[in-house]
């Protein structure tokens, strides 16, 4: 019943959405320049398209290319407001910069990350610092206040076509129709739980799919004794209570059922944030003291006191990024700058 109500706050929406759209493409609102070639990793559903680590893979091959990247991103659900700019890991905690900044900062030690509620402003920021190449734009898709070389749109597998409708936000997923894609120049479906990538390469009308795989590979890890260390297989010989704060759990709950038994879950909030309450709950739901397993994302958010009392696996998805158009692409963005 309560989503028959919201129809009319979605077509709203749909409609602010249109002319927002229109009127950057008849140029009638202001986009900024950047001196360095931007490209942006985006998508047009809520969250759980593996933005994250397709900004990772990217970054891992520009560099293999000689090229010095920084990532532009908001640190959503932070409890900082100011523009930090992220250049060391023992800087700032994740609760300060964001989850998804300090598990990419985990990754990409080398790779500064700039953090700021106004993409403007840490465009300017960033276009000041020496030593930089070009700009990974985090979930920028819609902001067409900045001018991008290159766009590029994540969404999910199982989204493609019918299966979650076509109503916008908030009675649907979307962001904006599935067919604005159109003003992508890469376009990808991901499926993670069949480890497969594919390139759509006809991105305006999503009817030829070439299937380009961008091999997805999990690496499971395991803190113990203060030490996180990738363990040899990717199974658990023991019974585990799994929990997460991320955009599509369920995916999570389905691959490592793969691993391991579960012995309980609990699900909590996309981004959650870990404080007495939500240990407290995670304590009851162990009487037994059994190890837990969790996400990367979440294990960065995690206080010590905790990772010391339990056994901690850590299942951390990988993208292995070999698409040489898409690389090519932008190391000729990086030289004709």
């Amino acid at each position: 019943m309560i989503k028959y109500l919201l129809y009319p706050v979605s077509w709203f929406f749909a409609i602010i959405v249109y002319v927002r759209n229109k009127l950057y493409d008849w140029n009638m609102l202001p986009i900024i320049n950047s001196k360095l070639p931007v490209i942006s990793v985006g998508n047009i559903e809520v969250g759980g398209t593996g933005k994250t680590p397709f900004v990772i893979a990217l970054s891992k091959q520009l560099i293999k290319r000689d090229i010095k990247p920084v990532i532009i991103t908001r640190g959503y659900k932070r409890n900082s407001k100011h523009q930090i700019i992220f250049n060391n890991l023992n800087q700032y905690s994740a609760q300060e910069v964001g989850d998804e900044p300090y598990y990419i900062k985990k990754i990409l030690d080398s790779v500064p990350i700039i953090i700021d509620h106004n993409k403007k402003n840490a465009v300017k920021t960033t276009n000041q610092l020496s030593n930089i190449d070009c700009i990974i734009l985090d979930d920028g898709f819609q902001s067409r206040y900045i001018n991008r070389d290159l766009d590029i749109v994540l969404q999910s597998w199982q989204s493609k076509g019918q299966a979650l409708g076509t109503a916008l936000l908030p009675v649907g997923v979307w962001r904006e129709p599935l067919s604005n894609v159109r003003r992508s120049d890469m376009f990808y479906g991901v499926c993670k739980e069949e480890t497969l990538y594919a390139k759509y390469n006809d991105s305006a009308t999503l009817q030829k799919l070439n299937r380009h795989p961008l091999r997805c590979k999990y690496e499971l890890h395991k803190y113990e004794n203060n030490m996180l260390s990738v363990m040899d297989c990717l199974k658990i010989n023991e019974p585990c209570v799994a929990f997460c704060g991320i955009a599509k759990p369920a995916s999570f709950i389905q691959t490592i059922k793969k691993y391991t038994s579960i012995d309980k879950e609990i699900l909590f909030e996309n981004h959650a944030k870990y404080d007495t309450k939500k240990y407290a709950q995670l304590k009851n739901l162990n009487p037994n003291n059994l190890s837990f397993i969790t996400t990367y994302k979440d294990f960065v958010k995690l206080n010590k006191t905790f990772k010391s009392t339990y056994t901690i696996y850590v299942l951390e998805l990988n993208l292995i990024l070999d698409d040489d158009d898409l690389l090519n692409e932008i190391e000729n963005l990086v030289n004709e700058n």
